[in-house]
């Protein structure tokens, strides 16, 4: 990813004022960087423990994302470059300042969201703790339900995507099978709590894991 931004910040310093048209391949590799970029990334994320990778993987989602996404403004920068210079050469540092700031806000973006979900997922996450704990204690069926509850709550956060609002194009915060995995270890703990009360350690201790990589981002504010 280093290369990447090297490759687009050497085309911004070497601008060729007298052969805009030399561009049109660079447009082409940051449109594949835009495009294949995530794929890619996703296709080599490592299988094994997702909990114990999952603070790495919510910092690569992002910064995978924001760099995608600087590679397609840059994209569009070389293609309007290729058009509008040789017709309005004084456009052309109004341009790029519009795309300047439109790489800013899509990175704040991309970062605030991920520092919205985290937040999100902590919260869900300490309710259904709470209520697991509370029907460890009684067999009341209202705290049985409750349970029911809050893992719909935090199964929908644990599939919402890092890094992009479009279900194609993100990353979900963690890998489908680590949900279902954790699916049975609830549905484990409501069938023998409070009956066993050692049922939901399994699953109490995979949300600790999520709790402790959810607190170092939260922002209450975001």
């Amino acid at each position: 990813m280093a290369a990447i931004v090297l490759y687009g910040w050497r085309l911004f310093l070497n601008l060729d004022t007298a052969r805009p048209a030399r561009y049109l391949g660079d447009a082409t590799n940051l449109m594949s960087i835009w495009a294949l970029l995530p794929i890619f990334a996703e296709m080599i994320e490592p299988k094994d423990s997702p909990l114990v990778r999952l603070h790495g993987r919510i910092s690569r989602a992002v910064i995978t994302r924001t760099v995608s996404n600087a590679a397609g403004i840059s994209m569009v920068g070389a293609m309007v470059y290729m058009v509008v210079l040789p017709e309005y050469p004084a456009a052309v540092l109004t341009v790029a300042v519009t795309l300047g700031v439109a790489v800013v806000v899509s990175s704040h973006k991309t970062w605030t969201r991920m520092r919205k979900l985290c937040t999100r997922v902590h919260m869900n996450v300490q309710t259904l703790v709470r209520d697991l704990e509370e029907l460890a204690d009684s067999p009341d069926e209202t705290k049985r339900a409750a349970v029911v509850r809050s893992w719909d709550e935090v199964h929908r956060d644990l599939l919402t995507r890092i890094d992009s609002g479009y279900w194609l194009l993100g990353r979900p915060f963690l890998p489908i099978d680590a949900v279902t995995v954790l699916e049975v270890k609830v549905a484990t703990a409501l069938d023998e709590l409070p009956h066993n009360k050692n049922a939901g350690g399994d699953v109490l201790a995979d949300f600790e894991a999520l709790l402790a990589v959810c607190a170092t981002r939260i922002d209450t504010v975001a």
